[in-house]
Formats: C-alpha cells, sequence, structure tokens
C-alpha cells in the first residue's frame, strides 16, 4: 500500500501506541535503517555533510549524524531553520548530538530578508541550478564516488511538503545540487512535491538516490517528479500491522508477492480447450507484424488456442511465421472489414495495426456489438477510434481493458495540467464508461475508476516498436484462461515488465526488440 503523508503520520502513531515506544525510539530505528545501508553501500571514509531541518525529516538526519559520528565518520550538520517550530524530535537529537560529539561542526543558515542577501553572503560567485535528472545511485558509484568528496545528506523536508517554499531555502537546495559528491535525500527530495502552487522555476534538491521507508512515494512514481529521482531504496520500518490492514489506499504497488496471489496453476488433467480461444484483431498493409507479435505473446502467455482476423494480405505471412495460429480474413486485401467469426472466443484483443479508417472502424463496431459479454483489450488504432467516436465509447463492454500510451491517453480523456490532474481524469474515464485504463509508462498504472493499481516492474528497453503490442497479447492470452480483467491487466502488465527486467539483466540494454520481450515472458 502506497500510503498518503496523513496515512504514514497516522500509522506512526498507532504504531507507537500498540508497541508502547516513544517517537524517538520510532525515529532512532528508522535512523538505524539508515545507517546499515550507508555500511553495506558506502564503505569508504568519505566526510559526512548533513542538511536539517528542523521538523522530523531533519531530527532523521540528526540521528544519523549521531550514528555516523559513533561510526568513526567526519561529520557536518546545517540547519535550515524554515520554521520558528522545531518537532520535539528534532530538538531532542539536536540536543543529544551535541551533547556527545561536541566534535561535530553544528552551523545554522540564517534566514536572510531577501534570497539575493542569502546569494550574496553564502557564495558572491554562485550560479543558480535549476533542479535537472541526476544520475542513478549506480551509474554514479561507477563513475565518480570516492573515498574524499563529501557526501550530501539531504534532511530538510519530508513527504509532509505540499507547498513552495521561501527562496532562502531553494538557495539552499542549489547550494545542494552544486555538491561534486554524492547526495542522498532521507524520505524525499526536499522540495519536490506533487500539485499545490508549485511553479516550473522552482528548485528543488535533485539527489543521486532516495532512502525511503516501508514502501515508496507517489512522487517517485509519476512523471513530473520521478524523472528527477533516478533511484530509491525503500528500507523497512516496523508499522502497526492491525492500521495497514484496515486503512483504505488509493494506490497499491504491485511486487512478486501480490503477483503470486493472483497467478493461477495449471492442473494434470486438462487440455488447450481448458485455457480458452482468444481471438486477435489487426494488422493492415504494411503493419502485419502487430498482431503477429500479440498472438505470439498471446500464445506464450498460456492460451490454449488462438485465431488471428487480419486482412487478406497478410494470410500467407501469418500462416508462416505463426504456425501455432489458426488465421480468418476479412473480404478487403489491406485492411480489416466486418467479418463474421465462426466461434465463440473467450478473450478479443483488438487494434494493433489495424488503422483508422471507416472499414476499421466498422469491424471495431461489429465486433463490440456480435460480443457484448466477451471481455477485450483495447490498444493502439482501436483506442484513436474510441477516443473519436462517443457511439463507440458507449458500445464498450463493462470492463474492456484499454492500454493506451501517453498520446492515446491524451486523446482519450483530453489535456490534463498536471499529473495528479491525470489520474483523476483517467480515473473518472474508467468510471464512467466501466473499463480498466492501463496508463502505459514507467511504473505503468492501473485503474478501475476506484483505485490505482502501481506495476513495479519494467525499464527503458520497453521503450521499442511493437512492446505494446506484446502486451496487448499478454493481456489477451490471461482473459482467455479466465483470469478476471483486472487481474488479467495486473498480471500482464507485472510479467511484461518483468520479462524486460530479465532481458536487461542478461544482454546488452539497449538491444532488446519486442519479439525478445515474449521469448523471455515467465
Amino acid at each position: 500500500k502506497i500510503l498518503t503523508n496523513e496515512q504514514m503520520s497516522a500509522a506512526d502513531e498507532q504504531t507507537i501506541k500498540e508497541q508502547q515506544i516513544t517517537s524517538w525510539d520510532h525515529m532512532e530505528r528508522a535512523a538505524n535503517n539508515l545507517m546499515a545501508w550507508i555500511k553495506k553501500n558506502l564503505p569508504n571514509d568519505n566526510p559526512y555533510h548533513i542538511y536539517a531541518g528542523v521538523g522530523n525529516n531533519g531530527g532523521d538526519g540528526l540521528a544519523l549524524a549521531r550514528l555516523l559520528s559513533q561510526a568513526g565518520k567526519k561529520v557536518k550538520v546545517t540547519l535550515v531553520p524554515f520554521s520558528e517550530i522545531h518537532s520535539a524530535d528534532f530538538t531532542k537529537n539536536l540536543e543529544l548530538l551535541k551533547e556527545s560529539f561536541p566534535q561535530v561542526e553544528i552551523t545554522s543558515v540564517c534566514q536572510p530578508a531577501t534570497s539575493e542577501d542569502y546569494l550574496q553572503a553564502n557564495d558572491k560567485h554562485f550560479q543558480p541550478i535549476k533542479g535537472k535528472p541526476a544520475k542513478g545511485f549506480e551509474d554514479f558509484v561507477a563513475n565518480k564516488y570516492n573515498g574524499t568528496q563529501p557526501i550530501t545528506i539531504d534532511a530538510i523536508f519530508g513527504i509532509g511538503l505540499s507547498r513552495r517554499v521561501s527562496p532562502w531555502v531553494q538557495r539552499v537546495f542549489e547550494e545542494i545540487n552544486r555538491q561534486k559528491g554524492l547526495i542522498i535525500s532521507i524520505d524525499v527530495p526536499s522540495g519536490l512535491f506533487l500539485g499545490g502552487d508549485r511553479e516550473e522555476k522552482d528548485v528543488f534538491v535533485t539527489p543521486h538516490v532516495v532512502l525511503t521507508f516501508f514502501a515508496p512515494k507517489l512522487p517517485f512514481l509519476l512523471p513530473q517528479t520521478g524523472r528527477y529521482i533516478p533511484y530509491w531504496e525503500v528500507l523497512p520500518l516496523p508499522l502497526s500491522f492491525d492500521y495497514l490492514k484496515e486503512v483504505a489506499t488509493e494506490y497499491d504497488y504491485t511486487t512478486e508477492k501480490e503477483l503470486k496471489r493472483l497467478l493461477r496453476t495449471r492442473h494434470r488433467f486438462t487440455n488447450k480447450g481448458t485455457y480458452g480461444h482468444a481471438l486477435i484483431v489487426g494488422g493492415s498493409y504494411g503493419k502485419i507484424g502487430a498482431p503477429l507479435l500479440s498472438g505470439k505473446a498471446t500464445l506464450r502467455s498460456g492460451a490454449g488456442l488462438l485465431t488471428l482476423l487480419l486482412p487478406k494480405c497478410g494470410y500467407q505471412i501469418a500462416q508462416t511465421a505463426l504456425p501455432e495460429a489458426m488465421v480468418l480474413t476479412s473480404s478487403q486485401e489491406e485492411e480489416l472489414s466486418p467479418t463474421d467469426i465462426p466461434f465463440s472466443p473467450n478473450a478479443i484483443g483488438i487494434g494493433i495495426g489495424m488503422g483508422t479508417s471507416s472499414s476499421a472502424q466498422g469491424t471495431l463496431a461489429s465486433l463490440l456489438r456480435t460480443f457484448p459479454n466477451v471481455p477485450f483489450v483495447i490498444d493502439a488504432d482501436a483506442l484513436n477510434l474510441v477516443a473519436s467516436s462517443e457511439d463507440l465509447q458507449r458500445a464498450l463492454p463493462k470492463n474492456a481493458i484499454l492500454t493506451p500510451h501517453p498520446k492515446e491517453l491524451e486523446r482519450l480523456i483530453g489535456k490534463w495540467s498536471d499529473d495528479l490532474d491525470r489520474q483523476e481524469k483517467a480515473k473518472q474515464f474508467a468510471k464512467k464508461h466501466k473499463v480498466i485504463l492501463v496508463l502505459k509508462g514507467a511504473f505503468t498504472m492501473i485503474t478501475d475508476g476506484d483505485h490505482f493499481w502501481v506495476n513495479s516492474t519494467g525499464n527503458p528497453a520497453l521503450a521499442t516498436a511493437g512492446s505494446g503490442d506484446v502486451l496487448t497479447g499478454v493481456i489477451t492470452g490471461l482473459l482467455s484462461q479466465g483470469y478476471t480483467p483486472l487481474n488479467a491487466a495486473i498480471v500482464g502488465v507485472y510479467i511484461h515488465g518483468k520479462a524486460a527486467d530479465t532481458y536487461v539483466r542478461n544482454t546488452k540494454k539497449n538491444t532488446m526488440i519486442a519479439s525478445d520481450i515474449i521469448d523471455f515472458l515467465s
């Protein structure tokens, strides 16, 4: 479960109450887990420079400063008093650090009258740096990390920030971004948040790695903010089991643990009919490869039988390239046209490579009318046809799965102002039409109109021609076996991304093509 700031605070409070510990004890657990990560991943004797705010995120930073000092590391602390109100645990950790390790240099940024005053006081040659994507931790370690550059810890703001910060604080962020050594943010990068009144010109910390607790935070997973977080890890933090069991969240993060609960097993006394007959509909002159990719993925993901519906020009190609499939052709040579289907399919995947002609539109409309109770996967050109026709939108079967990439999504739901607006519009579209939307991209998101499931697999190698065609086939194959539409979408997206992850682990990142995804499905 991906918790909101309010839910995370409630989970902390419930944990403290149930386990009969203090909030300081709870913070100490977090700091110890941060220290464990540092010991494992950063064994060199780098000095540390910790920028600490005056809330609980700053308290985490000060607790970490104490643990680093205990381990013999050289530590410097810069306090960033963005508020006159200091959290109790921040104050306690500051006092304890001063008492235990008086040699630690602790300075404080004084709030200036203007941001220009801060600039002049700190660096008259300072050149502002706008937030920009940093290299990931693995790349940084390979190329730059050494035992002399100070490691900078950003512990100024946590996930609770939902407003623009003062210009002088943004100058501190710029100062952090100028550091040549490794930059680590605790919880989230300071100054980065979703929605609200954030402006394009605003500056935030751009770390090499973010260390967060319990589960990833939503800003990591959405395009506008996630692009500035190249590498993150979730550290353990014991939270109240009862609270987590009962709390209703809008987002769930799908990992292998959740996937295993959804997977169906095959029994010995079954046959190909047990696993359904799938129909893949697509193709046009010059684009027969798309339905072939979908068809092969449909079979590889477990469908018992497969029929392809193609224009006539695809017949010989399909019979040669995919001998496991049966082939129907429409009456036209180069594009699809309405065609009688002589069997009752268990699932239909449609749209790949079919074009948006009136004949293709008629084919889609005919199938939606003929099979109102069959689960559909609607992709590619079929999505564009649906976006341009209210009649087709009204004809969508309940729980049809729509798999748009960003431009196709924009045609369906309209333009959005920011990521949160996109999420809301997608959810409302799914609810209105009673369909399941698969929002393809990094951390593909699936919504049924009430909830989002965020996928944890996949990598940039999936940005290749035909990747989406393969996903359509995978989901169609799962539907044909009897998976519910929602589970088929969740499982299909996961194993599609997992195949790409497996490929990248075993070969070069930039060499994957769509057919490789099929070969690595597992």
